[in-house]
Formats: C-alpha cells, structure tokens, sequence
C-alpha cells in the first residue's frame, strides 16, 4: 500500500529538491498537489482519505480540518495521544496509536493502509523517510525547518494543503492569532514577559517552547 507523507512526510514521487512551498494548485484545494521539502518534493495525488499522523500535534491539525486519522502519535500522557480537546471531534471513529513520532513503526503504519502520512511536529529521520520510500509508502518533510521546528501557522498551511482544503486552513489561522490578541489584550499584565511550555515524555521533562 502507498502513503504519503506531509510535513515530515507526503507521498507520491520524491525528488531532490530542497524548499518549503507547493505549486499554485493548493491556492484553489485542486488536485494534484505538490509540496517541496527538505527530503525533496512530494504530490498528493487526490484527496486523502486514510491519513497518518507522526507529529505530536499534526492530528489536531487534521481534526481541526474535517477528517478522522486512521493512525496518529501525540502526547505521551494521553491514552489516545491526543487530549481531551480532541474528544468531541474524534466521535466514535477508531484510532490507532502509534508509540514514536521519530522511529516509528513502519509495519504498523503499512498495516492502516494510509495514503497520506504527516510527520510536521515529528523528529522522523532521513533514514526512514528513505526506508518508507522503498516500501511503498512515502514520506518526506515539508518545509525547510529542522525537525519538531515547524511553525504552527506553516504546519496548519501544508496540512490544510495536502488535504485540498487551503482556504480553510487560513481560516484556522486567522482564528488562532486573533485569539492570541485578544488573550494578550485581556491579560496586558503579562506583556513583555516570558513563558515556558514543559511536557513530559517517559518521565523525561522537556521544554517544548518558549513564549514571549
């Protein structure tokens, strides 16, 4: 079975090209779509139906979107890998948990049958990518941000991309950063000051961003 792979990964043909964008079809949600990444280029073909979710947050990504993952990674504290925001989007779909966003299981991923898999918020390795390639189920990393560093606006604009609904990803976005404004509006006594997000991975703590 193929898969592509966005972010971390898309599929169809991989190339040697090394950018961070996609053709002028992702401006309308037309297929073929296709992405330039850090591994090369990947093209979706047409709309995704069975899709895989590598990276921690790439699952909220598509729930947000309309659509169901078959597979997805997430944060390690959560059953399901994926918090109870997600809950009331999920329904009674089924989901599959798949345990590393950097090394994860390629058996089990071809065992789901995707023919979409995304790896944005995932520490996957060019090694896989090339692994998965030779399987059948391709995968290559959208943009050229290093691993687990892709900006939530960029990460919402490719997932939104490989699934053919552009335009709704930028609605995503435009609600997220007026939510931003308002909150700092609402709380000017924080301005100027410095936040860190921690998770905990296996009992390891982990600085997962700092806000400012």
């Amino acid at each position: 079975s193929g898969g592509l792979l966005v972010g971390m990964m898309l599929a169809a043909g991989c190339s040697g090209a090394d950018a961070g964008s996609s053709d002028t079809s992702e401006a309308t949600g037309a297929f073929p779509v296709t992405i330039e990444h850090v591994f090369g280029s990947t093209t979706v073909p047409e709309k995704p139906e069975r899709i895989v979710a590598l990276g921690v947050s790439d699952a909220d990504v598509v729930l947000a979107l309309g659509q169901v993952p078959v597979g997805n990674t997430g944060f390690t504290f959560y059953e399901t890998g994926l918090g109870p925001w997600a809950e009331g989007l999920v329904g009674d779909a089924e989901l599959t948990r798949i345990q590393s966003d950097s090394e994860p299981n390629l058996e089990q991923m071809a065992g789901l049958a995707p023919d979409l898999i995304l790896g944005l918020a995932a520490g996957v390795r060019r090694a896989d990518v090339r692994q998965a390639q030779r399987n059948r189920t391709h995968r290559c990393p959208s943009t050229r941000n290093r691993r687990l560093q892709v900006p939530r606006a960029q990460a919402t604009d490719t997932i939104a991309t490989a699934l053919g609904v552009p335009q709704r990803g930028a609605e995503l976005n435009a609600q997220t950063d007026q939510l931003i404004a308002d909150t700092v509006a609402k709380y000017p006594e924080f301005a100027g000051k410095t936040g860190v997000a921690v998770m905990s991975f296996d009992g390891v703590y982990a600085s997962a961003a700092r806000l400012k």
